[in-house]
C-alpha cells in the first residue's frame, strides 16, 4: 500500500513538472505559459515602439515606461500579439495603417521553373561577340519572379482588394526603425500568373539569401560614394578585346600594361588599316601642373594616410600582402614633407579662426574659461618634446597648441620647462589677438603659475587649480595609511565621498573657507562627535551637515578614537598646508578633464611631432562642432567604475564624426603642388621668390598718394 501512494506521488510531481511554466505578464498582470520578453534598456528605440502601440497618453506613456525599467525582466503575453510569430505588438492606435489580410491559393506541386515557358530563357555561346547587341538576350536574373512577364497580381473573384506591396508596407518603411524592417519585409507574398495557372511564391527567404541581399545592398552603397577601385591586371585586359576608336579586335599579345604606382597605363596598337590608332588608356587623372602633374591616387594615398594617423610601413606591408601597387615609402615621404606639411597648417590656421571666433561669441563679454594642460612624449626628465594645448571650458574647443623641443631656445635642454614655455606662449598668443580671458584652470605647476602671476600681459588673469589634482596626493598619502591600517578602508570610501560632495556644494569662492572646515569636519564625525563648541579649529562649523543617523548606524562607540596613530595620520593628512592653499583655489566648475581626453588623440611622433599636434586638434575640434550641431548620436553606454570618486560612472558612445577638414587638406594639397610646380619654375628663371619687390613697390604707390605727385625711380 505504501508503494503504491508512493508511486502515485512520483507519477503526480512528474506531471507537474512537465506541465509548461507559466509566467506573468506585466501589462495585463495574467499568467501565461508563452511570453514575450521587453526590450533592455539598451535598445531605446524598441522601448519607445512596443510602448507607443499601447496608445497612452503622455502621462500613461512615461509611467509605463518607468515602471518597465524598474522590474529586472519584464514580459509581456501573446494577448498583445497578432501572431505569435511577430516581435512587435499589435498597434492600438487609431490611425496606425493596418495591412488588410493577403489572400493567397494553395501551393502546387510544380516547381516555379515548370510554369514559366521555356522560349523565355536564352543564353549566349562563347563564340558569340559581346559587342553584338542585336543579337544578345536580355541577361537572365537569378530570381524566378524577375524573368515572369509583368501581369497583375492573382484577384480572388469575390474580392475587390488588390495588393500592392508598395503600399501595404509603405507605413513600415516609415515608423519601423530599420531592424524592425525585415520581419515586415520576410512576411509579404507574390502572386504569379502563367498560362492559367496560379502560383505563390512566399518572400520568406532564408537566411543566407537574406544574407546576400545585405552584401549586395552594403555593395550598391558603397559603390555609389567611392572614387576609387581595386581591379586585376587580368581583369583590366577584357575591357580591351576592342579597339575603342573603331570597334575592331586587338591582339592581346600587343597590350602593354605600365605601372606607375597605384595607376595603370594601357596601350595597344590597333591593326584595323583604316583606323591604325596608337591608344593610350589611363586609369587616374593628373593632377598638378608641368613637371609635378602626378596621378590623381598616388597623390592622395599619402596624404590621406598621414592626416588619418595611418603608418606608412603598416600601409606598404597592408599592399604587399594584398600585392597591391602603391607608391613607394620614399616618395610618400616626400609628398608628405613637401606637399601634406604645407596644406595642414593652411587648412589648421583656417580652423583655428573659426574655433576662436565662435568661442568668443559664446563667452560674450565675461571673457573666457580656459584649461590649459601639458603632455610630453615620454615620462620623467627624459622627454625630447612636449606640447601644452589650451581648450576653452564652455564649447571644449582648442583654441591654441604649441609644440617644443627641449633644444629650442630657453629651455636649454631641460625637459620640465617645456610646459611652462608652451603655456606662456599658448596664452600670450590668444592675449596678443584681443582674446579676453578670465580664468585659467590647471593642474598644481608651480612653474607655470610663477610665469602667469610675474608676465604683465598675463598677471590679471584668474587662475585656479583643477580638483583632480589637488586630491590626487592626498589620495596617496590615504593609500598608505589605508595598506598599513586595512581595517581604515571604510573611512577612506567615506571621506572621499564627504570631499567631493563639500567640492561641488560650496563652489564659490567666498565659501571655500567654511567649506574646508566642513572637510575637517569629517574628524569629529569619525570619532562620534556631530556637534561642538566652536574653537580655533571651526571657527564657523560646529556641526554635521547630514541629517539623523539610523538606530543601527549610531553606535556608541567611536570609528576612530581620538590620540590613536591611525587619528593623528588621517590629522595630518588633512591639515597638510598644501592641501589647504590648493583647495581654497580650487575650481568647481570648470576642470582640465577635456584635456586629458584630448591627449589620447595625439600621435607620438619625433619627426612630425607639430603637425601630429595640429591633426589632433582638428580631430578634437571637429568632434566638438559636431556635438554643438548636434550631428554626433548616441549609438551605446558602457557602466564604469569612478575610482577617484568611489562612484559608478556611465560612459555614452556616439557616432563617428564628419571630419569635414581631412576632405579639405586633399583639395588644399592640390593647390599646394600646382603653386609648388610655379615656385620651380620662378626658380629656373631667376625671378625672386621673395616678396621685395612687391613691399617696395607698394610703399612708393603710397609716397605717391601721400605726395600727391609721380615719382621717378633713381
Amino acid at each position: 500500500m505504501i508503494e503504491l501512494i508512493n508511486e502515485s506521488i512520483f507519477n503526480d510531481n512528474k506531471f507537474r513538472m512537465s506541465e509548461p511554466r507559466l509566467k506573468k505578464c506585466f501589462l495585463c498582470l495574467e499568467s501565461a505559459p508563452q511570453t514575450r520578453r521587453f526590450p533592455q534598456s539598451s535598445k531605446p528605440e524598441e522601448q519607445l515602439e512596443w510602448l507607443l502601440r499601447q496608445n497612452r497618453d503622455e502621462e500613461g506613456f512615461q509611467l509605463l515606461l518607468n515602471r518597465h525599467r524598474t522590474v529586472k525582466e519584464p514580459r509581456w503575453c501573446l494577448r498583445h500579439f497578432t501572431s505569435p510569430t511577430d516581435s512587435l505588438p499589435t498597434d492600438m492606435r487609431p490611425d496606425a495603417i493596418a495591412p488588410p489580410p493577403l489572400l493567397t491559393v494553395p501551393l502546387r506541386t510544380s516547381r516555379p521553373a515548370n510554369l514559366i515557358h521555356q522560349s523565355q530563357f536564352s543564353f549566349t555561346t562563347g563564340s558569340q561577340s559581346v559587342n553584338d547587341n542585336s543579337s544578345m538576350p536580355p541577361s537572365p536574373s537569378f530570381s524566378v519572379l524577375d524573368t515572369m512577364p509583368q501581369q497583375p497580381p492573382w484577384e480572388p473573384p469575390t474580392s475587390p482588394i488588390r495588393f500592392d506591396d508598395d503600399v501595404l508596407w509603405n507605413y513600415a518603411d516609415e515608423v519601423l526603425p530599420k531592424r524592425f524592417k525585415k520581419e515586415v519585409s520576410t512576411k509579404t507574398t507574390t502572386t504569379v500568373v502563367s498560362q492559367g495557372s496560379e502560383y505563390v511564391c512566399s518572400q520568406e527567404t532564408s537566411q543566407g539569401e537574406e544574407d546576400d541581399e545585405e552584401i549586395e545592398k552594403e555593395e550598391d552603397a558603397s559603390g555609389e560614394r567611392g572614387h576609387y577601385a581595386i581591379v586585376e591586371d587580368a581583369c583590366l585586359l577584357r575591357l580591351f578585346k576592342r579597339c575603342q576608336e573603331c570597334g575592331a579586335g586587338v591582339d592581346q599579345s600587343l597590350i602593354k600594361i605600365k605601372r606607375c604606382g597605384s595607376a595603370r597605363i594601357v596601350r595597344y596598337d590597333c591593326l584595323n588599316p583604316e583606323c591604325n590608332a596608337s591608344v593610350k588608356w589611363e586609369s587616374q587623372e593628373k593632377v598638378g601642373s608641368e613637371r609635378s602633374r602626378v596621378y590623381s591616387a598616388n597623390h592622395s594615398i599619402p596624404i590621406a594616410a598621414f592626416i588619418t594617423g595611418t603608418p606608412l610601413p603598416r600601409l606598404c606591408d597592408f599592399a604587399q600582402v594584398l600585392e597591391l601597387e602603391i607608391p613607394s615609402d620614399r616618395q610618400m615621404r616626400k609628398t608628405i614633407r613637401e606637399i601634406g606639411s604645407i596644406a595642414t597648417e593652411r587648412v589648421f590656421d583656417g580652423w583655428q579662426e573659426i574655433s576662436r571666433e565662435l568661442a568668443v561669441n559664446v563667452a560674450g563679454d565675461k571673457g573666457l574659461q580656459v584649461s590649459i594642460d601639458g603632455q610630453y612624449d615620454s615620462p620623467g626628465h627624459t622627454s625630447t618634446n612636449g606640447k601644452v594645448t589650451v581648450i576653452d571650458c564652455e564649447t571644449k574647443l582648442a583654441l591654441a597648441g604649441v609644440a617644443k623641443s627641449k633644444n629650442d631656445p630657453g629651455i636649454d635642454g631641460v625637459s620640465c620647462r617645456i610646459e611652462s614655455e608652451g603655456a606662456m606662449e599658448a596664452i600670450i598668443e590668444l592675449v596678443d589677438r584681443n582674446i579676453n580671458i578670465r580664468t585659467i584652470v590647471g593642474d598644481q605647476n608651480g612653474m607655470v603659475n610663477k610665469r602667469l602671476r610675474e608676465d604683465p600681459k598675463t598677471a590679471s588673469i584668474e587662475r585656479v587649480f583643477d580638483f583632480w589634482h589637488v586630491q590626487k596626493p592626498m589620495r596617496k598619502e590615504w593609500w598608505k595609511i589605508v595598506k598599513v591600517n586595512p581595517e581604515l578602508t571604510p573611512i577612506y570610501q567615506q571621506f572621499f565621498n564627504h570631499l567631493y560632495y563639500v567640492h561641488n556644494k560650496y563652489t564659490e569662492r567666498k565659501d571655500r573657507p567654511y567649506a574646508l572646515e566642513l572637510v575637517r569636519s569629517f574628524l569629529m564625525h569619525i570619532q562620534g562627535k556631530h556637534k561642538w563648541e566652536k574653537n580655533d579649529e571651526f571657527q564657523l562649523v560646529t556641526q554635521c551637515e547630514h541629517g539623523r543617523l539610523r538606530e543601527k548606524d549610531n553606535v556608541e562607540t567611536a570609528t576612530l578614537n581620538a590620540g590613536t596613530e591611525e587619528f593623528e595620520a588621517v590629522r595630518k593628512v588633512l591639515y597638510a598646508p598644501r592641501f589647504k592653499k590648493a583647495f581654497l583655489e580650487a575650481a568647481s566648475l570648470i576642470d582640465t578633464s577635456i584635456n586629458e581626453s584630448y591627449h589620447s588623440l595625439s600621435l607620438i611622433s619625433p619627426r612630425y611631432y607639430k603637425l601630429k599636434m595640429q591633426l589632433a586638434m582638428l580631430h578634437h575640434n571637429s568632434l566638438m562642432l559636431d556635438d554643438l550641431l548636434e550631428r554626433r548620436k548616441e549609438i551605446g553606454n558602457t557602466v564604469l567604475s569612478r575610482k577617484a570618486r568611489v562612484v559608478i560612472a556611465i560612459k555614452r558612445k556616439r557616432g563617428a564624426g564628419t571630419h569635414t577638414w581631412r576632405h579639405d587638406i586633399l583639395e588644399e594639397s592640390i593647390k599646394v603642388r600646382i603653386e609648388l610646380s610655379n615656385t620651380r619654375t620662378m626658380r629656373l628663371l631667376g625671378i625672386p621668390e621673395d616678396d621685395v619687390f612687391d613691399v617696395l613697390n607698394a610703399w612708393w604707390e603710397e609716397k605717391e598718394a601721400q605726395w600727391g605727385l609721380e615719382m621717378e625711380w633713381i
